[in-house]
């Protein structure tokens, strides 16, 4: 596991040096929370029904969406599409290491730089100015912290789903797509999964995305008491192992057909 540690901080510390581009990012990502909250106080106006949740908390719950939305699986590793295309991937097959991990621990970083770079600008200024507010207990904060963390490892397996296709697909562009189409829907990135119908929010929530942010979010808020974090967890962890098994189970699959071309 120490080579794997290794690998991830190395990849951690090459990231952390984007920080002309996650001060931009912080910029375009407030100008979108704005947007959304502006959307979602004309949906509040014009309805004539009780809100699913209180408007203030529909603020929070978008500013945290734009505080963490580098931790949702929107598209293979850029470097593994190269290495793939170019038959690099032949140097990693040659490495005392499992290939599973060392895209695990790239997706891994690839999550958790980024947001670290853009949370705090984002929460710093949205509370100074829009409305952004803290969790309303102790007990919030720490069920909030600990299921983010499950939601990264979640997250991550699920991006390495998406590298590993890249053995199949080449390109990668299809499930991109997909991807980005289901993450910001079903996640709850797009607009909270309390305001979707009754039938389909409680469908939604069993799937994977809804771990990544709405089950975080809903601790902030304080929807989900002490009774609920167990389960809640225990939810992210199944899908994680169950994710893992698949991704790791169709690696074997790719790597015994899996031709480099060149020399």
């Amino acid at each position: 596991m120490i080579k794997y540690y290794a690998f991830f901080l190395g990849h951690m510390q090459s990231l952390l040096q984007y920080r002309e581009a996650a001060i931009s990012g912080t910029f375009v990502q407030v100008f979108f929370g704005l947007l959304r909250i502006y959307l979602l106080k004309a949906f509040y106006a014009s309805s004539t029904l009780p809100p699913p949740m209180p408007f203030e908390q529909a603020v929070i719950y978008v500013w945290l969406v734009e505080a963490t939305l580098r931790l949702a699986p929107f598209a293979p590793d850029t470097e593994i599409v190269r290495e793939i295309r170019s038959g690099q991937v032949a140097y990693e097959l040659i490495k005392p290491m499992d290939l599973y991990f060392i895209w695990l621990s790239r997706s891994l970083a690839s999550k958790i730089a980024p947001t670290l770079l853009r949370f705090f600008p984002v929460a710093v200024i949205s509370s100074l100015f829009f409305g952004f507010r803290g969790p309303s207990s102790g007990f919030a904060f720490f069920s909030w912290l600990l299921t983010i963390c499950m939601a990264v490892v979640l997250s991550s397996v699920i991006t390495n789903l998406l590298n590993i296709s890249l053995l199949w697909t080449i390109s990668g562009e299809g499930i991109s797509q997909l991807m980005i189409a289901c993450s910001y829907l079903l996640s709850g990135q797009m607009i909270p999964l309390a305001i979707f119908p009754d039938t389909a929010r409680d469908l939604i929530r069993y799937l994977p995305f809804a771990g990544i942010i709405d089950l975080p979010n809903r601790f902030y808020l304080g929807e989900l008491q002490m009774e609920h974090l167990l389960p809640s967890i225990l939810f992210q962890l199944a899908w994680i192992l169950l994710l893992w098994f698949i991704g790791y189970f169709i690696l074997r699959i790719g790597l015994r057909k899996l031709v480099v071309q060149g020399g």
